[in-house]
């Protein structure tokens, strides 16, 4: 159910345009509004630098926007570390050292260097409660050490939770032999480490589905008391009604709700589309408070989203002769004339490309951008003319000597080294037996290329297509050049 708010618009921030930038603390409130996480101190620096030239304070503003864009990347205004940091980091690192040992130990293809029994032997001495028999066939099932372990422990598990049924009268498993091979000073130390990849990842599995569940509880109470207080709203994307602690809601009259799910998807769209204008999913037209977009969990999503807003705050902001690199997102304050400096030069350290100010392509002098546009077509044109010249010629596999077939059949012999091989395919063969004579009937013909056919309808074929193919690659590289300036004539 939609919840009414006040119709009052929002206070908008001035631009610098509006309000007069009179010092370093004015200056720092607009250069937040472009950069939020740029360090106070360093804002501070740059507007105390002092320039006879520069004698306004909207003058001083733009000369520090300029600074930071060219000492890109910023430093960053430090936060507050949360308490848990290092348990997120934490957990961060297990996560990679149990991927680590997925993809080491439970490899289809990797083969088990150990016999059956061995690998039953050592389980049976770390879990001997379970017994022989149920162990057997666990190991004869997943046939190595790992995989192996991992199953036992988790029907250990659910045995100790009521979900697996008793695995069954049999003798106990004691199994005190394993230690020969896994205890101290085994003589394999190869199961000495599968094995304690197997313990710490069934430890990890252990705690995985533990806080799982604790989020599923937290779940179903959070719902009850959503439940019971009338806090729940239905999402307008999903339709699903759930409680408003887990959904944002927009900033218009009438707030309209957005479950965190929905809400993720719907921007990660936007972003993918280098949009950041998150607006209402029921189609209201309002956006989204920053304090809304944050309770979301995928920061590196929310990152990408203000990286987007940030540089086109920096578009919006009225900054005289800003300019941007071509090929990536930096951007600096070109203070000379095209006709004196056409070049812009990226000081981005995963850039760095000279590209032309009045075409936005790579650097071209001493040219023109129209005779570096007319090189660019003329060497499209011989691209394709080249992949034409190449589709009907073909190469030896032995010596690599070129030829063309006029007449005959499609075995060619070498006349340099002798060499035999299909001119249809390119492959090398021995005989008549790769090739097709059109005599087989036709549910015994295995062969794939036919023994005869014209070769001046193969070479049209041949030449055609690359051709097209050519021509595609060219299109796709030039797309502001015609497919009818390519053309070329047979």
């Amino acid at each position: 159910m939609p919840v009414m708010r006040s119709a009052t618009p929002p206070a908008r921030a001035l631009t610098p345009e509006q309000s007069e930038i009179i010092d370093a603390d004015d200056c720092l409130r607009h250069v937040q509004a472009m950069f939020p996480d740029i360090e106070h101190d360093f804002v501070h620096s740059l507007w105390l630098v002092e320039n006879p030239a520069i004698v306004t304070g909207r003058a001083r503003f733009e000369e520090v926007v300029n600074q930071i864009l060219a000492k890109f990347p910023y430093p960053r205004q430090p936060r507050i570390v949360p308490s848990d940091r290092k348990r997120k980091r934490s957990n961060s690192s297990e996560s990679a050292i149990a991927a680590a040992d997925v993809a080491k130990y439970m490899d289809p293809l990797r083969s088990s260097a150990s016999s059956r029994w061995l690998v039953a032997l050592i389980l049976k001495a770390e879990f001997m409660e379970m017994t022989k028999e149920y162990i057997s066939r666990i190991v004869a099932q997943h046939h190595r050490l790992f995989p192996s372990y991992l199953a036992l422990a988790r029907a250990k598990e659910d045995h100790q939770l009521g979900m697996h049924p008793v695995f069954g009268r049999g003798r106990v498993a004691r199994g005190r032999d394993a230690d020969i091979y896994t205890g101290d000073g085994g003589s394999r130390p190869d199961l000495i480490a599968e094995l304690q990849a197997a313990r710490r990842h069934a430890d990890y599995l252990r705690r995985q589905r533990e806080a799982q569940n604790a989020r599923k509880l937290e779940e179903e109470q959070n719902i009850k008391a959503a439940t019971a207080a009338g806090a729940i709203a239905e999402c307008q994307a999903c339709f699903d009604e759930m409680p408003m602690n887990r959904q944002i809601h927009c900033d218009g009259p009438v707030a309209h709700f957005t479950c965190f799910s929905c809400a993720e998807t719907y921007i990660n769209a936007e972003v993918g589309q280098s949009r950041c204008r998150v607006l209402c999913t029921a189609g209201c037209g309002a956006g989204f408070a920053p304090a809304q977009i944050n309770l979301l969990a995928d920061k590196d999503l929310l990152a990408r989203l203000a990286r987007i807003q940030q540089l086109a705050d920096i578009r919006d902001a009225g900054l005289d002769d800003l300019e941007e690199c071509p090929f990536c997102e930096y951007k600096a304050i070109m203070d000379i004339s095209k006709d004196e400096d056409s070049e812009f030069r990226c000081a981005a350290p995963d850039c760095g490309i000279v590209s032309c100010r009045r075409c936005n392509k790579g650097s071209h002098l001493p040219q023109t951008c129209k005779e570096a546009e007319d090189e660019r077509r003329l060497d499209g044109r011989h691209r394709i003319e080249e992949a034409m010249s190449a589709a009907f010629v073909r190469r030896c596999n032995g010596c690599r000597q070129q030829f063309i077939k006029e007449s005959g059949c499609n075995k060619m012999t070498c006349p340099a080294c002798g060499n035999l091989q299909c001119y249809c395919c390119g492959e090398n063969v021995k005989d008549y037996h790769h090739f097709d004579d059109g005599q087989r009937a036709p549910s015994k013909r295995k062969a794939k290329c036919p023994l005869y056919d014209n070769a001046e309808d193969r070479h049209k074929r041949d030449i055609e297509e690359a051709e097209r193919l050519a021509r595609a690659a060219v299109l796709a590289e030039l797309p502001h050049i015609t497919a009818e300036e390519l053309a070329i004539e047979l």
